[in-house]
């Protein structure tokens, strides 16, 4: 954990949304802090179609494989 990344990095929205809204950046059990942020998400969707939540599931897939080409 020596390998800390600077806070200033979330400013840049490009970061942000990689970083799961600062959720990847937290020292102990990141994946379950990145699983809060999705939840709401989901909930959110669910409320919709199958059609909506695959495509906004196929634009974020298009848009993470962007992100990591960052």
């Amino acid at each position: 954990m020596g390998n800390a990344i600077p806070p200033r990095l979330l400013f840049d929205p490009g970061h942000l949304l990689s970083f799961g809204f600062g959720s990847g950046l937290i020292p102990v059990a990141p994946g379950t802090f990145g699983t809060l942020i999705a939840v709401p998400i989901y909930l959110l969707l669910a409320q919709f179609g199958l059609l909506w939540y695959l495509v906004f599931t196929a634009g974020g897939f298009i848009a993470g494989i962007w992100l990591c080409g960052r």
